[in-house]
């Protein structure tokens, strides 16, 4: 056995390891996935629980894989997790929140480019050149000789 595959091996067993260890299986449905994807972790509410590394969110996977395996249908466990620390934990907004969080952005985009170009178009009609000084009177030809 070379070098190489004597590496390949150990980094393999300390994966296994590390997942073993961590209380995960290696293997996780894609429904599991999918439903752990919906909800933001509860520790730091930045990530997502299918992703965050805290002991919270490894608990709170295994719980959603726990339900699945029930037989509990994906509405059912979101409904669980939203009675439970309310409307924050959701990745995405239901309802009309979610509405106004995606249309409201694209409209006041909108608005700004549409009220842009007006301006653009009220400046590049402005061409004609204004004296500075008003109306001067014009002065006599001056001839040198």
């Amino acid at each position: 056995m070379n070098a190489g595959n004597r590496f390949l091996s150990a980094l393999l067993l300390v994966t296994a390891a590390t997942l073993s260890l961590s209380g995960e299986t290696i293997t996780v449905s894609e429904s599991v996935r999918r439903i752990q994807a919906r909800f933001i972790a509860p520790c730091c509410w930045h990530e997502t629980l299918a992703v965050h590394q805290s002991d919270v969110a490894i608990q709170m996977r295994a719980e959603v894989a726990t339900l699945v395996s029930r037989g509990e249908t994906e509405e059912q466990i979101v409904d669980r997790f939203v009675a439970r620390y309310g409307e924050r934990i959701l990745a995405e907004p239901r309802g009309s929140r979610l509405w106004i969080l995606t249309i409201t952005p694209v409209a006041l985009l909108a608005t700004a480019g549409l009220l842009l170009i007006f301006r653009l178009r009220r400046w590049s009609r402005r061409t004609r050149v204004r004296p500075l000084f008003g109306d001067l009177p014009s002065l006599p030809d001056f001839d040198p000789e």
